[in-house]
């Protein structure tokens, strides 16, 4: 056993056991101190100088332990202060040094253990985060992959389609038998609704994707729902059904919002409405919801007396695909409710149904629209509506596809232009070059040099041809092509499949304008 006096056993007792030594001497004294007081004077005489000296030797220690406690304490306590900083700044590399096993030393253990606990999950919440951001990478890699694959699919079946679709409205025009024409008509259906098809699963993906941009631009309710009712009406008279319309006088005559997907969304929820009414009607309805200083929120019912949504699929109806499942031969996959659902979403807005089989549906979107307009960029230079016509206007035709080549030239040629064509970018700058033209068609995705290179070579060609109309022809209809077709210079953007008379009045707009 230690000593219970040697500097072995101080410097390693715990501070507990030192404070009751310290105690033990202060009663010492104190006893000693009341005995010296009743001894007599004669005895204390005697011993007064040992009584002394001993009494200056125990304060004398009982000072110095108090001030090692102190000293250990203040010690112990600095140094843990300091690694606490350094772990708080996340810099604490090596543990405290433990000097014996008292309270203090017991402290710094513990803390010890807490610090290397706290580095351990550092350590692992840096691991997580370092996986964590691989993950979310790889997320985005694979949806930009997703997306570019989309995108590519879609231009490769528009860039077909529009031949299939052009050459049969070319046929359409000719003369033909009352069947061929009906198969024709039936050819021009389908080639709409795949584009449609094609249009509704590209808004999806960008919804998905978060790239889908709100405009703020004019918007005319009124017009808005007669052109709906106008594109769909030879599907209500095919099934000779009853259209009908009907805006609340309180609707404001312009509100401010994104023009494009209204139709979108009106389009899809019309055409649902049509393709599940068999006999009977179909009515839409605009009315106002709330109407404050700035904004004013709308309602829009479309209301059909069609087979109806059963109770149970009414939840699910703008989620997934099972709604044709309730009649196969009405045909669809249900995509136009599901984008309708997500564009309202997007608006901020809502979307619900009140259906009853065989009673029929009401479909409602509730959309927020703003009162005032903003200054927003002109996405292409502005025309006017062609008054009248020109005659022998010389067209540069830029495509790498054969089919379309060949379907532009005989749209073209047909009302009177005379086309060139040739099959990539550098070939369309040695004809601009050598040849007078008053306007360019220009795709895109060509080889050897694209469309947005040629367009650029010719802006800066610096010379008088230079301000030429150049009309981008592409199957990529998103705002991100529109925006670098601005930005390479073009004056305006047709999409893929293209209609004839829609190319031919934006031709004539330039050259009638020019």
């Amino acid at each position: 056993m230690q000593s219970f006096f040697s500097i072995k056993w101080f410097k390693n007792a715990r501070i507990v056991k030192k404070l009751y030594l310290i105690i033990f001497i202060i009663a010492f004294l104190t006893i000693a101190g009341l005995i010296i007081s009743v001894l007599p004077l004669k005895i204390y005489s005697a011993v007064r100088y040992y009584i002394v000296g001993f009494v200056f030797v125990f304060g004398l220690a009982a000072t110095l332990i108090v001030c090692a406690i102190i000293k250990k304490i203040r010690k112990g306590v600095t140094e843990i202060t300091v690694a606490t900083k350094k772990v708080s700044d996340e810099w604490f590399t090596s543990p405290l040094r433990v000097h014996s096993a008292d309270e203090i030393d017991d402290l710094i253990s513990t803390f010890n253990q807490m610090a290397q606990n706290q580095e351990q999950v550092i350590a692992e919440l840096k691991d997580a985060e370092i996986k964590g951001k691989k993950q979310n990478d790889r997320a985005d890699a694979s949806e930009k992959i997703k997306q570019a694959f989309i995108a590519n699919m879609s231009h490769e079946i528009l860039t077909p389609m529009n031949a299939i679709v052009g050459f049969a409205g070319l046929l359409e025009e000719s003369e033909m038998t009352r069947e061929q024409k009906e198969y024709i008509r039936a050819i021009l259906k389908s080639g709409e609704f795949l584009k449609g098809l094609l249009n509704n699963i590209l808004d999806l993906s960008k919804i998905e994707a978060g790239d889908v941009q709100l405009e703020r631009n004019p918007i005319n309710i009124q017009g808005i729902v007669q052109s709906a009712i106008s594109m769909l009406r030879p599907e209500v008279n095919k099934k000779s059904l009853l259209m009908s319309h009907r805006i609340d006088e309180n609707v404001p005559k312009q509100v401010y919002g994104d023009e494009v997907r209204l139709s979108h969304i009106l389009l899809n929820m019309v055409s649902n409405a049509i393709k599940f009414t068999l006999a009977g009607s179909v009515h839409v309805e605009v009315y106002v919801i709330d109407d404050t200083e700035d904004m004013v929120w709308l309602g829009f019912s479309v209301q059909d007396t069609g087979i109806g949504v059963a109770a149970e699929k009414q939840t699910e109806i703008f989620e997934s695909l099972d709604q044709v499942k309730q009649n196969h031969e009405l045909g669809g996959i249900g995509l136009g409710l599901i984008t309708a659902k997500h564009l309202v979403d997007l608006h901020g807005g809502d979307i619900f149904i009140k259906s009853s089989t065989p009673k029929g549906s009401d479909f409602r979107f509730l959309l927020p629209f703003y009162k005032n307009g903003l200054v927003v960029k002109e996405q292409f230079t502005k025309t006017n509506t062609p008054k009248g016509e020109v005659k022998n206007a010389q067209v540069l035709v830029a495509d790498d596809n054969h089919l379309n080549q060949l379907l532009i030239r005989k749209v073209l040629e047909k009302r009177g232009y005379s086309v060139d064509v040739v099959d990539n970018g550098k070939m369309a700058l040695e004809k601009f070059a050598t040849n007078y033209y008053d306007i360019i068609l220009m795709d895109l995705d060509m080889p050897e040099l694209n469309g947005y290179q040629a367009a650029t070579a010719i802006r800066n060609s610096g010379n008088e041809k230079s301000t030429i109309p150049i009309i981008a022809i592409t199957a990529h209809a998103t705002r991100e092509v529109m925006e670098k077709c601005m930005d390479h210079g073009m004056n305006d953007f047709i999409t893929k499949p293209f209609d004839a008379q829609n190319l031919h009045q934006k031709i004539m707009s330039f050259l009638i304008n020019a």
